[in-house]
Protein backbone atom coordinates (compact mmCIF):
# COMPACT_ATOMS: atom_id res chain seq x y z
CA UNK A 1 0.00 0.00 0.00
CA UNK A 2 1.28 3.38 -1.06
CA UNK A 3 2.56 5.54 2.47
CA UNK A 4 0.41 8.45 1.01
CA UNK A 5 -2.52 6.55 0.94
CA UNK A 6 -2.32 4.88 4.48
CA UNK A 7 -1.14 8.26 6.11
CA UNK A 8 -4.40 9.62 4.50
CA UNK A 9 -6.43 6.62 5.70
CA UNK A 10 -4.94 7.14 9.36
CA UNK A 11 -5.76 10.89 9.08
CA UNK A 12 -9.42 10.00 7.76
CA UNK A 13 -10.01 8.07 10.63
CA UNK A 14 -8.72 10.74 13.33
CA UNK A 15 -11.43 12.87 11.89
CA UNK A 16 -14.49 10.91 12.22
CA UNK A 17 -13.51 9.98 15.25
CA UNK A 18 -13.26 13.35 16.29
CA UNK A 19 -16.69 14.48 14.82
CA UNK A 20 -18.25 11.33 16.57
CA UNK A 21 -16.79 12.56 19.64
CA UNK A 22 -18.22 15.68 19.34
CA UNK A 23 -21.83 14.86 17.66
CA UNK A 24 -21.00 16.23 14.32
CA UNK A 25 -21.82 13.69 11.99
CA UNK A 26 -25.49 13.98 11.70
CA UNK A 27 -24.66 18.75 11.03
CA UNK A 28 -21.61 16.94 8.41
CA UNK A 29 -24.46 14.46 6.62
CA UNK A 30 -27.08 17.51 5.82
CA UNK A 31 -24.56 20.06 5.12
CA UNK A 32 -22.90 17.57 2.15
CA UNK A 33 -25.46 14.88 1.30
CA UNK A 34 -29.24 15.76 2.16
CA UNK A 35 -28.89 19.40 1.27
CA UNK A 36 -29.94 18.42 -2.40
CA UNK A 37 -33.57 18.62 -3.03
CA UNK A 38 -33.31 16.50 -5.83
CA UNK A 39 -32.40 12.35 -4.79
CA UNK A 40 -30.71 11.40 -8.18
CA UNK A 41 -28.88 15.04 -8.49
CA UNK A 42 -25.50 12.61 -8.31
CA UNK A 43 -26.34 11.50 -11.70
CA UNK A 44 -25.46 15.68 -12.92
CA UNK A 45 -22.48 15.77 -10.21
CA UNK A 46 -21.00 12.64 -11.83
CA UNK A 47 -21.52 14.12 -15.46
CA UNK A 48 -19.82 17.00 -14.15
CA UNK A 49 -16.37 15.72 -12.56
CA UNK A 50 -16.50 13.62 -15.79
CA UNK A 51 -16.68 16.58 -18.07
CA UNK A 52 -13.80 18.07 -15.91
CA UNK A 53 -11.54 15.20 -16.19
CA UNK A 54 -11.67 16.07 -19.83
CA UNK A 55 -14.13 12.71 -20.67
CA UNK A 56 -15.80 12.15 -24.22
CA UNK A 57 -17.64 9.30 -23.15
CA UNK A 58 -19.49 7.91 -20.07
CA UNK A 59 -21.38 4.54 -19.60
CA UNK A 60 -24.19 3.99 -17.09
CA UNK A 61 -25.25 0.05 -16.28
CA UNK A 62 -28.10 -0.34 -13.28
CA UNK A 63 -28.10 -3.93 -11.75
CA UNK A 64 -30.18 -5.46 -9.30
CA UNK A 65 -27.62 -4.44 -6.17
CA UNK A 66 -25.46 -1.58 -7.52
CA UNK A 67 -24.99 1.35 -10.23
CA UNK A 68 -22.20 1.60 -12.18
CA UNK A 69 -20.68 4.70 -13.96
CA UNK A 70 -17.15 4.40 -16.26
CA UNK A 71 -16.04 7.91 -18.09
CA UNK A 72 -13.42 7.86 -20.33
CA UNK A 73 -11.42 10.85 -18.78
CA UNK A 74 -7.91 11.16 -17.23
CA UNK A 75 -6.80 8.61 -14.82
CA UNK A 76 -6.87 9.63 -11.30
CA UNK A 77 -3.71 11.18 -9.57
CA UNK A 78 -3.29 11.44 -5.77
CA UNK A 79 -4.55 14.76 -5.47
CA UNK A 80 -7.96 13.16 -6.89
CA UNK A 81 -7.99 10.56 -3.94
CA UNK A 82 -7.53 13.05 -1.18
CA UNK A 83 -10.18 15.26 -3.46
CA UNK A 84 -12.77 12.58 -3.61
CA UNK A 85 -12.83 11.87 -0.28
CA UNK A 86 -12.20 15.03 1.72
CA UNK A 87 -15.07 18.04 2.12
CA UNK A 88 -14.46 21.36 0.11
CA UNK A 89 -10.85 20.44 -0.76
CA UNK A 90 -11.49 20.68 -4.42
CA UNK A 91 -8.26 21.12 -6.90
CA UNK A 92 -11.10 23.36 -9.04
CA UNK A 93 -11.62 26.44 -7.13
CA UNK A 94 -11.34 29.42 -9.12
CA UNK A 95 -11.57 27.86 -12.60
CA UNK A 96 -14.68 29.44 -14.34
CA UNK A 97 -14.88 26.42 -16.72
CA UNK A 98 -14.82 23.72 -14.12
CA UNK A 99 -17.81 22.82 -13.07
CA UNK A 100 -18.00 20.11 -10.30
CA UNK A 101 -15.66 19.43 -6.95
CA UNK A 102 -15.19 16.22 -5.73
CA UNK A 103 -15.08 17.86 -2.08
CA UNK A 104 -18.66 18.45 -1.97
CA UNK A 105 -20.12 17.51 -5.08
CA UNK A 106 -19.30 13.57 -4.84
CA UNK A 107 -20.72 13.36 -1.20
CA UNK A 108 -24.14 13.61 -3.15
CA UNK A 109 -23.65 9.53 -4.66
CA UNK A 110 -23.83 8.99 -0.24
CA UNK A 111 -28.05 9.48 -1.15
CA UNK A 112 -27.87 5.79 -2.54
CA UNK A 113 -24.90 4.11 -0.74
CA UNK A 114 -22.76 3.65 2.34
CA UNK A 115 -19.22 2.80 0.30
CA UNK A 116 -18.82 3.58 -3.23
CA UNK A 117 -15.60 1.87 -4.88
CA UNK A 118 -13.07 3.47 -7.62
CA UNK A 119 -11.32 1.61 -10.07
CA UNK A 120 -8.62 3.76 -11.50
CA UNK A 121 -5.69 3.97 -13.33
CA UNK A 122 -3.24 5.98 -11.19
CA UNK A 123 0.83 6.03 -11.71
CA UNK A 124 -0.15 3.94 -15.06
CA UNK A 125 -1.10 1.11 -12.49
CA UNK A 126 -4.57 -0.20 -11.46
CA UNK A 127 -5.92 1.42 -7.90
CA UNK A 128 -9.32 0.03 -6.05
CA UNK A 129 -10.38 2.00 -3.31
CA UNK A 130 -13.60 2.45 -1.92
CA UNK A 131 -14.93 5.37 0.64
CA UNK A 132 -16.25 4.67 4.13
CA UNK A 133 -17.94 7.33 6.46
CA UNK A 134 -18.17 9.79 3.69
CA UNK A 135 -14.12 10.55 3.95
CA UNK A 136 -11.99 6.96 4.99
CA UNK A 137 -10.46 5.75 2.14
CA UNK A 138 -9.37 2.25 2.02
CA UNK A 139 -7.63 0.22 -0.61
CA UNK A 140 -9.39 -2.62 -2.00
CA UNK A 141 -7.93 -6.26 -3.38
CA UNK A 142 -8.34 -6.46 -6.91
CA UNK A 143 -8.31 -8.41 -9.28
CA UNK A 144 -7.63 -7.32 -13.48
CA UNK A 145 -11.33 -7.86 -14.55
CA UNK A 146 -12.04 -5.03 -11.55
CA UNK A 147 -11.18 -2.28 -14.47
CA UNK A 148 -11.70 -1.20 -17.81
CA UNK A 149 -8.55 -0.47 -19.35
CA UNK A 150 -8.20 3.77 -20.39
CA UNK A 151 -11.36 4.13 -18.45
CA UNK A 152 -12.07 5.14 -14.34
CA UNK A 153 -15.08 2.69 -13.27
CA UNK A 154 -17.81 3.58 -10.10
CA UNK A 155 -19.36 1.31 -8.37
CA UNK A 156 -22.57 2.17 -5.65
CA UNK A 157 -23.66 -0.45 -3.75
CA UNK A 158 -26.98 0.14 -2.75
CA UNK A 159 -28.24 1.15 0.26
CA UNK A 160 -29.96 -1.63 2.35
CA UNK A 161 -33.47 -1.92 2.03
CA UNK A 162 -33.19 0.59 -1.40
CA UNK A 163 -35.19 -1.15 -3.79
CA UNK A 164 -37.51 2.06 -4.42
CA UNK A 165 -34.18 3.27 -6.51
CA UNK A 166 -33.81 1.00 -9.16
CA UNK A 167 -37.25 2.29 -10.43
CA UNK A 168 -36.40 5.64 -10.03
CA UNK A 169 -32.90 5.59 -11.80
CA UNK A 170 -34.19 3.71 -14.65
CA UNK A 171 -36.72 6.68 -15.44
CA UNK A 172 -34.10 9.03 -14.83
CA UNK A 173 -32.22 7.32 -17.40
CA UNK A 174 -34.94 7.15 -20.18
CA UNK A 175 -35.61 11.14 -19.12
CA UNK A 176 -32.13 12.37 -18.64
CA UNK A 177 -31.90 13.51 -22.60
CA UNK A 178 -29.81 14.33 -25.19
CA UNK A 179 -29.82 18.16 -24.43
CA UNK A 180 -28.06 17.10 -21.11
CA UNK A 181 -24.99 17.41 -23.37
CA UNK A 182 -25.92 21.09 -25.06
CA UNK A 183 -23.76 23.02 -22.85
CA UNK A 184 -20.42 20.63 -22.13
CA UNK A 185 -17.60 20.99 -23.95
CA UNK A 186 -15.55 17.64 -23.36
CA UNK A 187 -18.91 15.23 -23.27
CA UNK A 188 -20.44 14.07 -26.23
CA UNK A 189 -21.85 10.60 -25.69
CA UNK A 190 -23.81 8.84 -22.86
CA UNK A 191 -24.54 5.65 -22.54
CA UNK A 192 -26.94 3.96 -20.34
CA UNK A 193 -28.29 0.28 -19.91
CA UNK A 194 -30.31 -2.05 -17.47
CA UNK A 195 -31.88 -5.43 -17.31
CA UNK A 196 -33.74 -5.06 -19.96
CA UNK A 197 -33.43 -1.54 -22.02
CA UNK A 198 -30.58 0.19 -23.06
CA UNK A 199 -30.26 3.87 -24.54
CA UNK A 200 -27.58 6.35 -25.98
CA UNK A 201 -27.64 10.27 -26.15
CA UNK A 202 -25.18 12.09 -28.55
CA UNK A 203 -24.30 15.67 -29.25
CA UNK A 204 -21.97 16.69 -32.00
CA UNK A 205 -20.95 20.02 -32.46
CA UNK A 206 -19.53 21.80 -34.76
CA UNK A 207 -16.93 24.88 -34.53
CA UNK A 208 -17.39 28.41 -33.31
CA UNK A 209 -18.98 30.91 -34.09
CA UNK A 210 -21.42 28.97 -35.71
CA UNK A 211 -21.89 25.91 -32.95
CA UNK A 212 -24.01 23.94 -34.75
CA UNK A 213 -25.53 21.22 -32.22
CA UNK A 214 -27.31 17.68 -33.38
CA UNK A 215 -28.40 16.40 -30.85
CA UNK A 216 -29.70 12.66 -31.16
CA UNK A 217 -31.58 9.88 -28.43
CA UNK A 218 -31.49 6.63 -28.64
CA UNK A 219 -33.94 4.23 -26.67
CA UNK A 220 -35.45 0.92 -26.65
CA UNK A 221 -36.28 -2.53 -24.95
CA UNK A 222 -32.55 -4.74 -25.70
CA UNK A 223 -32.43 -6.95 -28.81
CA UNK A 224 -35.19 -4.39 -30.37
CA UNK A 225 -34.68 -1.46 -32.76
CA UNK A 226 -34.65 2.11 -30.48
CA UNK A 227 -36.80 4.74 -30.78
CA UNK A 228 -34.42 7.51 -31.96
CA UNK A 229 -34.95 11.58 -31.85
CA UNK A 230 -33.53 14.50 -33.19
CA UNK A 231 -32.87 17.38 -32.28
CA UNK A 232 -30.95 20.98 -33.58
CA UNK A 233 -29.41 23.76 -31.74
CA UNK A 234 -27.20 26.83 -32.95
CA UNK A 235 -25.31 27.85 -29.59
CA UNK A 236 -22.90 30.90 -29.36
CA UNK A 237 -20.75 31.81 -26.38
CA UNK A 238 -18.92 34.38 -24.76
CA UNK A 239 -16.17 34.58 -22.43
CA UNK A 240 -17.65 36.39 -19.24
CA UNK A 241 -16.43 39.99 -17.69
CA UNK A 242 -16.38 37.95 -14.59
CA UNK A 243 -12.30 37.42 -13.39
CA UNK A 244 -12.79 33.77 -11.97
CA UNK A 245 -9.24 33.06 -11.44
CA UNK A 246 -7.42 30.63 -13.57
CA UNK A 247 -9.52 30.52 -15.93
CA UNK A 248 -12.26 32.60 -17.57
CA UNK A 249 -16.26 32.23 -16.84
CA UNK A 250 -18.43 31.43 -19.86
CA UNK A 251 -22.21 32.29 -20.55
CA UNK A 252 -23.63 30.40 -23.74
CA UNK A 253 -27.16 30.51 -25.03
CA UNK A 254 -29.02 28.23 -27.64
CA UNK A 255 -31.69 28.50 -30.11
CA UNK A 256 -33.52 25.97 -31.51
CA UNK A 257 -33.56 24.89 -34.81
CA UNK A 258 -36.09 23.25 -37.01
CA UNK A 259 -36.22 23.13 -41.21
CA UNK A 260 -33.08 25.87 -40.95
CA UNK A 261 -35.11 28.10 -38.91
CA UNK A 262 -34.97 29.55 -35.03
CA UNK A 263 -38.53 28.53 -33.66
CA UNK A 264 -39.19 28.95 -29.55
CA UNK A 265 -38.53 26.77 -27.67
CA UNK A 266 -41.35 24.44 -26.09
CA UNK A 267 -42.33 25.28 -22.54
CA UNK A 268 -41.07 27.48 -20.07
CA UNK A 269 -36.99 27.23 -20.49
CA UNK A 270 -34.53 26.96 -17.42
CA UNK A 271 -31.31 28.30 -16.57
CA UNK A 272 -28.36 25.87 -16.96
CA UNK A 273 -25.08 25.61 -15.08
CA UNK A 274 -24.10 23.50 -17.27
CA UNK A 275 -27.24 21.05 -16.32
CA UNK A 276 -30.73 22.24 -15.84
CA UNK A 277 -31.23 24.12 -12.58
CA UNK A 278 -34.99 24.99 -11.15
CA UNK A 279 -34.58 28.77 -12.18
CA UNK A 280 -37.55 29.81 -14.55
CA UNK A 281 -35.99 32.30 -17.18
CA UNK A 282 -39.33 32.71 -19.63
CA UNK A 283 -36.74 32.62 -22.49
CA UNK A 284 -37.60 31.45 -25.90
CA UNK A 285 -34.07 29.91 -25.95
CA UNK A 286 -31.76 28.14 -23.84
CA UNK A 287 -29.20 30.05 -21.16
CA UNK A 288 -26.41 28.47 -19.78
CA UNK A 289 -24.19 30.55 -17.29
CA UNK A 290 -21.92 29.82 -14.10
CA UNK A 291 -23.76 31.56 -11.72
CA UNK A 292 -23.59 30.64 -8.13
CA UNK A 293 -26.27 28.18 -6.61
CA UNK A 294 -27.94 27.53 -3.35
CA UNK A 295 -26.63 24.88 -1.55
CA UNK A 296 -29.30 22.34 -3.14
CA UNK A 297 -27.97 23.13 -6.18
CA UNK A 298 -31.72 24.02 -8.09
CA UNK A 299 -31.79 28.02 -7.70
CA UNK A 300 -29.05 30.79 -8.12
CA UNK A 301 -27.76 33.42 -5.41
CA UNK A 302 -30.00 36.15 -5.64
CA UNK A 303 -28.48 39.63 -4.77
CA UNK A 304 -25.16 38.25 -5.57
CA UNK A 305 -23.13 40.66 -7.47
CA UNK A 306 -20.92 38.15 -9.51
CA UNK A 307 -24.61 36.61 -10.39
CA UNK A 308 -26.00 40.08 -11.82
CA UNK A 309 -22.97 40.29 -13.65
CA UNK A 310 -23.03 36.98 -15.27
CA UNK A 311 -26.95 38.21 -16.45
CA UNK A 312 -25.19 41.09 -18.25
CA UNK A 313 -22.71 39.26 -19.92
CA UNK A 314 -25.42 36.90 -20.98
CA UNK A 315 -27.42 40.18 -22.23
CA UNK A 316 -24.07 41.58 -24.07
CA UNK A 317 -24.33 37.67 -25.97
CA UNK A 318 -27.35 37.95 -27.22
CA UNK A 319 -26.85 41.52 -28.78
CA UNK A 320 -24.00 40.41 -30.43
CA UNK A 321 -25.60 37.33 -31.88
CA UNK A 322 -27.63 39.51 -33.78
CA UNK A 323 -25.53 40.23 -36.92
CA UNK A 324 -24.11 36.84 -36.89
CA UNK A 325 -27.73 35.36 -37.18
CA UNK A 326 -28.38 38.30 -39.85
CA UNK A 327 -25.61 37.30 -41.97
CA UNK A 328 -26.51 33.39 -42.14
CA UNK A 329 -30.22 34.45 -42.81
CA UNK A 330 -31.71 33.56 -39.48
CA UNK A 331 -32.75 37.00 -38.80
CA UNK A 332 -36.19 37.10 -39.42
CA UNK A 333 -40.16 37.06 -38.32
CA UNK A 334 -39.72 33.40 -36.58
CA UNK A 335 -35.68 34.52 -34.23
CA UNK A 336 -37.68 37.98 -33.08
CA UNK A 337 -40.52 36.31 -31.68
CA UNK A 338 -38.15 34.11 -29.77
CA UNK A 339 -36.32 37.53 -28.25
CA UNK A 340 -37.07 38.74 -24.52
CA UNK A 341 -38.52 41.88 -26.22
CA UNK A 342 -41.86 41.73 -24.04
CA UNK A 343 -42.00 43.19 -21.03
CA UNK A 344 -44.95 42.17 -20.33
CA UNK A 345 -43.02 38.45 -20.01
CA UNK A 346 -41.01 39.71 -17.11
CA UNK A 347 -42.49 40.55 -14.08
CA UNK A 348 -40.52 43.60 -12.25
CA UNK A 349 -39.21 41.38 -9.53
CA UNK A 350 -38.07 38.45 -12.22
CA UNK A 351 -34.30 37.71 -12.03
CA UNK A 352 -34.29 37.73 -15.70
CA UNK A 353 -35.97 41.19 -15.92
CA UNK A 354 -32.65 42.68 -14.71
CA UNK A 355 -30.23 40.77 -17.35
CA UNK A 356 -32.93 41.65 -20.10
CA UNK A 357 -30.56 43.02 -23.14
CA UNK A 358 -31.43 46.52 -23.21
CA UNK A 359 -29.49 46.93 -26.83
CA UNK A 360 -31.17 44.23 -27.79
CA UNK A 361 -33.33 46.63 -30.04
CA UNK A 362 -31.32 48.55 -31.04
CA UNK A 363 -29.38 45.92 -32.30
CA UNK A 364 -31.57 44.69 -34.75
CA UNK A 365 -31.88 48.07 -35.88
CA UNK A 366 -28.06 48.32 -35.84
CA UNK A 367 -27.62 45.15 -38.04
CA UNK A 368 -30.45 46.48 -40.60
CA UNK A 369 -33.72 46.28 -41.48
CA UNK A 370 -35.49 42.55 -40.55
CA UNK A 371 -37.45 41.34 -43.55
Amino acid sequence: MREWFTELNTKRIAWIDATRQNDFERGIKNLTVDKYTEPLHFIYELLQNAEDQYATKVQFSLHDERLEFCHNGDPFTQADVESITGIGNTQKAGQGNKIGCFGIGFKSVFEITDCPEIYASLDNEFFGFAIRDQVVPEMLQCNAADFKTGWTRFVFPFKPKADHLDDQIKTKMRELGADTLLFLNQLKEIQWETQSEQGTYLCERSEPPYEYCHMISEAGTKGDNRVCDESNYLRFSKRSSVDSGKSQAVVRLAFRLEANTIVAEEGLSVLNVFFPTSEKTNLKFRLHAPMLLTDSRANIKTDNVINAQLLEDCATLLAECLPLLKRIDLLNAECLDCLPIRQEDFPLKSTFRLGLPRNTVQGVKQVGRVE
